[in-house]
């Protein structure tokens, strides 16, 4: 049966609001551990991805106000071999860095403590497994998206606690998607109205730095090549920086909330399933 009333340290709210202001109170204590991952795994692989489109860029290709264009007149585009490169690497980059984030946010919320050597330490220990759980999810996803969508989008809801899951309870891949939907199992709805308002803050921060490098390079005129990659790369690492630990932080509360709601336990409990200090 599900716990009455609202889990602890929700704010003694329930529901969206209180998921998302406790993702916003643990972003704020742990930024700099959050950035630190993100700067030491995600931003380096944009800077690799970036240098490779840039290799792969045909000849005659020049810069005009914030787009890259040939001398026909069309955009340019990366070759198949660059695109897969850069897939990889951000796979591989996703993977270890959002099982870092959630390690550090769940070692945050149970009262261990929190630190970014010792979470990147542990997600590079589960690397295989976050890596086929990418995998799996992605093959699952992309059959529901291309089938009905609706199925894809019900299964990104379901499937949200599965790297939670396989950080803290230390379960593999397969265990843990199905942790997953057994927890998001009748809280469907409360969970995707959660997911969507993250994703469109997400999106409005997006958006927000798109408008303001566009205007960088369109008030400057940009006509360098690689002044436009530059750019285009500081403004995937600030973007990556926001939202990579907000939308970990806002999935690994959600972990939190259910176990709370669904198997009645408490913060100090959820410490102890761990052999973590119990909370003050």
């Amino acid at each position: 049966m599900e716990a009455d009333g609202p889990p602890s340290g929700m704010g003694g709210r329930s529901g969206a609001g209180g998921v998302l202001d406790a993702s916003l109170k643990a972003y704020r204590a742990q930024a700099l551990n959050l950035w630190k991952i993100v700067a030491l795994i995600v931003v380096p692989a944009r800077v690799v991805n970036e240098l490779v489109a840039a290799a792969t860029l045909p000849g005659g290709v020049y810069a005009q106000n914030g787009n890259l264009y040939t001398h026909t007149g069309q955009t340019t585009s990366t070759s198949a071999a660059a695109v897969a490169v850069s897939i990889a690497i951000s796979v591989v980059a996703a993977a270890l860095a959002i099982g870092a984030l959630s390690k550090c946010v769940l070692d945050h919320y149970t009262g261990r403590p929190a630190e970014w050597r010792s979470s990147l330490s542990f997600a590079r220990q589960r690397l295989a497994s976050l890596l086929w759980l990418s995998i799996i999810s992605a093959a699952l996803l992309l059959v529901g998206f291309v089938l009905f969508v609706l199925p894809g989008i019900w299964l990104v809801v379901a499937l949200s606690t599965a790297v939670p899951a396989l950080m803290f309870e230390r379960v593999g891949p397969l265990r843990a998607l199905g942790r997953s939907l057994e927890l998001v199992r009748g809280r469907w709805w409360p969970t995707f109205g959660v997911l969507l308002v993250a994703l469109l803050l997400v999106i409005g921060v997006q958006i927000l730095l798109a408008i303001i490098f566009g205007s960088i390079e369109s008030g400057l005129k940009v006509g360098s090549v690689t002044l436009l990659i530059v750019l285009d790369g500081i403004s995937g690492a600030i973007s990556a920086l926001i939202s990579y630990p907000f939308l970990a932080i806002v999935c690994a509360v959600i972990y939190i909330d259910l176990r709370m709601r669904k198997e009645g336990l408490d913060a100090d409990s959820l410490a102890r399933h761990i052999g973590a200090p119990e909370l003050r």
